[in-house]
């Protein structure tokens, strides 16, 4: 599944606390469950690793961070795009 084409959603959240390592999406998303869907995750224009730099929740639709990989500074700039269908 390669995440391509206008069927997207974007989510953009603007840091103010630092110390806040969850951010919400849309639906519970799973990478190890097979689907159409896919969710890519940017942090000041500049893609992250899943698996590396941010997990999915398993329990609730959200990605957090990992603070060991990624350090967030206020006014940083969250962008997740969310595609529905990578069916091209």
């Amino acid at each position: 599944m390669v995440p391509y084409g206008t069927l997207k959603n974007t989510i953009t959240y603007t840091i103010f606390d630092p110390l806040i390592l969850s951010y919400e999406i849309t639906n519970v998303f799973s990478s190890e469950t097979l689907s159409n869907q896919a969710v890519l995750v940017y942090l000041n224009d500049e893609q992250l690793i899943l698996g590396f730099d941010y997990t999915f929740d398993a329990n609730r639709p959200a990605i957090t961070f990992n603070d060991a990989m990624v350090t967030l500074s206020v006014d940083d700039v969250i962008t997740i795009v969310e595609y529905a269908n990578t069916d091209g």
